[in-house]
């Protein structure tokens, strides 16, 4: 009996311990995130520069705490929103409907605000509030409207953020690919010198990521982003995907996907050549001669229509040798079919 007892004090005792050190995880905003991982680097940026970029002007301070103050009164929970306004029930959308008209009258269509300090509140607001749940609405309709504002002025702190936030890893996942999503939304003026602040920040990011989820939910949008910036830069980005590509495995396909797309589309034959003649290790090779089979196999009669005979002639070439060099591919039947569409569509 007494040991019994001893027992279940054990228990209880231990039953106590747990419920005061479990503590839930906190939602996290991303200039919270930006601040830890300036800490952790040891730099010295001041908070003040992190946060609220110019709430010392009262009206605009006032506005956005409003805004702030209607997402934390919502008499529901923002994780249980749908970004798609049709997916909630009817009093969830009638509120979200609401908010997005008073971001309207107080930010988008108040005529006394130039765009730089429309755009200026909503990243306020994107970046500083603690944001719940992957779908949420009340973001979702905040990073639209940044969106539309295709505001250039923002490029340095967006660059910025990126580069901090990327630093705790796949904790910020999600929010790195809110920013590129937003960075993706601003026409690229070629004269910005500002462009060289994205083309530096993602070349960082394709050579440092290293995780298979990371390279999965940002690889293609990342390496989109970098190509164009790259591209109004008039700088060659083949040789940083192939070496990204080498260096992660697990992002390689992803990346040359994207970039193999990019170079057809764009009709760049000298890029094309590069690509082809990279470089690589096997499994790299292997994810090339994948992309290049899988696109062939499906694209449809209109698609390789409109690919110009001098792409179709150097990718016959390269696979006539590429199948001759590797005996795997003599009987892999997708380089095949893949092959024998590029030769039917360079005689039309």
């Amino acid at each position: 009996m007494k040991k019994i007892y001893i027992s279940l004090l054990l228990l209880i005792g231990l039953f106590i311990l747990l419920i005061f050190n479990f503590k839930p995880d906190r939602p996290t905003s991303i200039a919270s995130l930006q601040q830890e991982a300036i800490k952790n680097s040891g730099t010295s940026k001041p908070t003040e520069e992190l946060l609220s970029i110019s709430t010392t002007e009262t009206d605009i301070a006032s506005r956005v705490l409003l805004i702030k103050k209607i997402i934390q009164d919502a008499p529901f929970k923002q994780e249980d929103t749908h970004s798609i306004l049709a997916a909630n029930p009817e009093n969830i959308q009638k509120y979200l409907s609401d908010f997005s008209q008073l971001i309207n009258e107080n930010i988008m269509n108040n005529h006394k605000l130039s765009e730089n300090k429309k755009a200026e509140m909503l990243w306020i607001i994107f970046k500083e509030y603690h944001w719940l749940g992957e779908n949420n609405a009340f973001k979702a309709i905040v990073k639209e409207n940044l969106m539309y504002l295709n505001v250039k002025s923002l490029i340095p702190d967006l660059a910025q953020t990126y580069a901090d936030i990327a630093a705790v890893g796949d904790r910020s996942i999600n929010d790195r690919h809110d920013l590129l999503e937003i960075i993706s939304s601003i026409d690229i003026d070629a004269n910005n010198p500002n462009n060289e602040l994205i083309f530096n920040t993602m070349q960082s990011e394709l050579r440092s990521i290293n995780s298979r989820i990371e390279a999965q939910q940002l690889g293609g949008l990342l390496s989109k982003v970098f190509y164009d910036y790259a591209k109004a830069l008039g700088v060659d980005t083949v040789p940083d995907i192939i070496q990204a590509a080498n260096n992660n495995p697990q992002a390689s396909l992803s990346y040359l996907n994207h970039v193999f797309g990019f170079v057809l589309s764009e009709k760049n034959t000298p890029q094309l050549q590069g690509i082809l003649n990279a470089n690589m290790n096997p499994s790299t090779r292997n994810d090339l001669n994948t992309v290049i089979s899988f696109y062939f196999e499906n694209a449809d009669a209109l698609t390789l229509s409109e690919i110009n005979k001098d792409i179709l002639s150097i990718l016959n070439t390269y696979l006539i040798a590429e199948i001759s060099n590797n005996h795997k591919l003599k009987n892999d039947r997708d380089i095949k079919v893949a092959h024998e569409r590029i030769i039917r569509a360079m005689i039309k």
